[in-house]
């Protein structure tokens, strides 16, 4: 896995950053859209370009619980959300 942390800008102790993991890109400060079973409420995946979402958390405990075989078939979490360019992480 790669992952960066990059400080664009600075203000006092406000700042604005990149983070790149194996890379996608995500601005800092950004939303980051809950996920806990792996979906959005409401929002459908086919609808997240449109919306600007660029990340999801996830929670690896209750998809590992519930979840597990459905995401190994599928072959890992973004494939199983039908996730494109978005940065997906865990709170687990």
């Amino acid at each position: 896995m790669s992952l960066e942390f990059k400080i664009l800008n600075e203000d006092g102790r406000a700042r604005t950053g990149l983070l790149s993991v194996n890379g996608k890109r995500l601005e800092t400060p950004n939303f980051v859209y809950a996920a806990t079973y792996g979906v959005v409420n409401l929002v459908p995946s086919s609808e997240f370009p449109r919306l600007g979402v660029k990340a999801v958390m996830v929670n690896t405990f209750q998809l590992h619980r519930t979840y597990l075989n459905d995401i190994r078939e599928q072959g890992g979490i973004s494939k199983y959300m039908k996730l494109d360019g978005e940065v997906t992480m865990s709170d687990s």
